[in-house]
């Protein structure tokens, strides 16, 4: 393809929840009701686009960061690393008010990046030849989450892929927290079902 062999993907969302007096509830930063922070909140969404990108990796590494002094963490990154080499880096926070939302998937042949700062798309590529910077076009809006839960119950259709990607996204988000609590990588094969 353009980017040919994947060898890296980033994927950040972060916004200024815990920097304004109206930011968020109190409960967020209540381990026994949040289950976590920034990690556990919004990096479950950068960690599947992550999974979905490169596949399930081997092992996760994580660090969490504690900017504001609460229980749970306001800043946090997962790095996924695969048995071909290549790399995840998951980024969270509730610290940075002016974080865009941005994806970037990097290869041997060329890079893709998406920002909610300029909302498009560019693909580097030495395939695109002359031309090796090109702009794609957004692609058209997905339904809703609940939009698809409702067509799956109403059509009979089971959600296989969703559960899937649930699953993993469970293994995932243990193995960043596991590996945050003890400093240590986790291996992915390791976690208790």
């Amino acid at each position: 393809g353009l980017l040919g062999k994947l060898t890296i993907a980033r994927v950040r969302l972060a916004h200024k929840g815990a920097l304004t007096e109206n930011g968020l509830p109190a409960y967020f930063y209540d381990p026994q009701q949040s289950a976590g922070g920034a990690m556990i909140d919004l990096g479950c969404h950068p960690m599947i686009l992550a999974r979905f990108v490169l596949g399930m990796p081997e092992i996760v590494s994580a660090s969490y960061g504690y900017v504001t002094g609460r229980e749970v963490e306001d800043n946090a990154v997962a790095v996924l690393s695969y048995r071909d080499g290549a790399l995840g880096i998951v980024e969270a926070g509730f610290v940075n008010p002016l974080s865009p939302f941005t994806l970037e998937v990097h290869g041997t042949k060329g890079s893709l990046q998406y920002s909610t700062h300029s909302r498009k798309v560019i693909v580097a590529s030495t395939e695109n030849g002359a031309e090796p910077i090109v702009e794609w076009p957004l692609p058209e809006a997905l339904h809703s989450a609940m939009e698809q839960w409702v067509d799956h119950i109403v059509t009979g259709e089971p959600g296989s892929f969703n559960t899937e990607m649930a699953l993993d996204l469970t293994r995932l988000m243990e193995a960043s927290n596991l590996s945050a609590r003890s400093g240590a990588a986790v291996r992915i094969a390791d976690l208790s079902e």
